[in-house]
């Protein structure tokens, strides 16, 4: 994955600037990281390796990529204007976001995080928006699996200690399951074995005659499409979001 210089910067930034453990908010995974901070020995190994990883271009582990979601979420309370609160200096590249946003452009968090395809908060409301959506018309996506008519089956049922698929649905003649997964903005390869893992536990089941997976996503990591392809049971779906904003008629706007 091609991360920009900027990028590697702004993580190098709060690497070196945010405890992992606060009162308000700590990290995600400061209960399991191997090398938790400490005053004493800034060495953070995880963190660390998160930026020998962005330098060589490798992808990011679904934990890693948290950290970084970390970094950029309002939630830790340490970020006022693009500044760090105790330090009062500002992110390393807030000249060059003030610049991006004034162009309509993307600032350098928000071009990281999409690229690692995290979801921000508001996002979780999208995706549960658009699995409605889903639900109640299934022809909105080519699904193309040679069925005359796929019904519905379930919605975010548990499987466990494995996770909620987001829906599943039946094939009306075959019998087969298909196991539907959203996701908004980038879909990486660890989504690929989130879903292998729900399509894998409902073969275990021997309830149905087939089990298949679907992502669904606006876009798909290379690293997605590679794993992919050693999965035969899991396919790619696109969706597209249009929103379109008219003028109400005259009689709905004398009711307003």
């Amino acid at each position: 994955m091609d991360y920009s210089k900027q990028e590697v910067a702004f993580v190098d930034f709060c690497v070196e600037r945010f405890p992992c453990d606060q009162a308000r908010y700590s990290c995600p995974i400061v209960d399991t990281c191997d090398a938790q901070y400490d005053e004493k020995d800034s060495e953070r190994t995880l963190c660390r390796g998160i930026l020998k990883r962005m330098k060589e271009g490798e992808e990011l582990s679904e934990a890693e990529r948290k950290v970084i979601q970390f970094f950029s979420d309002d939630k830790t309370g340490m970020w006022v204007g693009c500044k760090l609160k105790k330090e009062n200096r500002r992110c390393i590249n807030w000249r060059i976001c003030n610049i991006n946003e004034k162009k309509g452009q993307k600032t350098v968090c928000d071009e990281l995080l999409g690229k690692l395809g995290l979801l921000l908060p508001d996002a979780s409301i999208l995706e549960r928006a658009i699995e409605s959506i889903v639900c109640r018309d299934r022809k909105l996506i080519e699904w193309q699996v040679g069925e005359d008519d796929m019904v519905f089956y379930a919605r975010q049922p548990s499987t466990g200690n494995i996770g909620k698929p987001d829906i599943l649905f039946k094939g009306s003649k075959s019998g087969t399951l298909y196991v539907i997964e959203l996701k908004v903005g980038m879909c990486t390869r660890e989504h690929v074995g989130q879903l292998a893992s729900y399509v894998g536990w409902y073969k275990r089941q021997n309830e149905f005659k087939d089990v298949k997976g679907f992502l669904v996503a606006e876009d798909f990591h290379e690293g997605a499409k590679c794993a992919m392809e050693v999965c035969p049971d899991i396919e790619p779906r696109l969706y597209k979001l249009n929103i379109e904003m008219k003028k109400p008629a005259q009689e709905m706007s004398r009711k307003v």
